[in-house]
């Protein structure tokens, strides 16, 4: 009887550290990807464009486009004169989902002076599950969290490439560009501050900090 309690005992920890702990790298498969039904941050309202009736309080709909790192780049250029945000994130990432409402509201407390983007990189490169397979879950997604307000994208290309050209080893990522587009801050995991990487602790604070230069 001890022992299954210890047993018991170390596989609860385990799992703690797993729902703690920050997505440290690119999806070796799709085993801890949901398919249909992602582990969701708390929504915000709305449901999916699929079925304009229901959009709750006239809401507008989130809009995504596929596109690869660089096509991404060029979209943060094309907003020269404000701060960009740039929100690396997976649905297989529970403390991505946590922290994405955040960004919503960042978008829309700053709605003249910053402006924020959404990468989502659920695609692996697997040729069974292309990356067009995945823009209706996370379309869903956008619209629970509200994100009609921000720039969305699904990365065409598999995930570690995103991680290399974002040099990046893990997510959540949350790069902030200047208003000349220079890459200012690259915050993740790995550099947060004692309660992981979140915005009220490390964002926030650093995008008034450009707002008042």
């Amino acid at each position: 009887m001890m022992k299954s309690t210890q047993l018991f005992s170390s596989m609860a920890v385990g799992l703690l550290s797993l729902v703690t702990l920050g997505c440290s790298g690119p999806t070796a498969d799709e085993s801890s990807m949901p398919d249909a039904s992602p582990v969701e941050a708390p929504a915000v309202a709305s449901q999916p464009p699929a079925d304009p009736a229901s959009s709750a309080q006239g809401q507008a709909a989130a809009e995504v486009a596929l596109a690869d790192f660089a096509g991404v780049m060029e979209s943060i250029q094309q907003h020269a004169g404000k701060v960009v945000v740039l929100d690396i994130w997976s649905r297989s990432c529970i403390p991505c989902m946590r922290e994405f409402p955040h960004l919503v509201d960042l978008s829309q407390q700053h709605a003249d002076e910053v402006v924020c983007l959404s990468l989502n990189v659920d695609y692996l490169g697997l040729k069974s599950k292309p990356a067009e397979s995945y823009v209706p879950d996370v379309l869903k997604f956008l619209n629970q969290q509200g994100a009609s307000t921000l720039v969305n994208f699904v990365s065409s290309e598999p995930d570690e490439i995103v991680f290399t050209k974002a040099e990046i080893d893990s997510i959540p990522a949350i790069l902030v560009f200047d208003a000349a587009g220079e890459l200012v801050h690259r915050f993740t995991e790995g550099n947060a501050g004692g309660d992981g990487l979140t915005y009220a602790q490390d964002v926030v604070p650093a995008i008034e900090k450009l707002l008042a230069e």
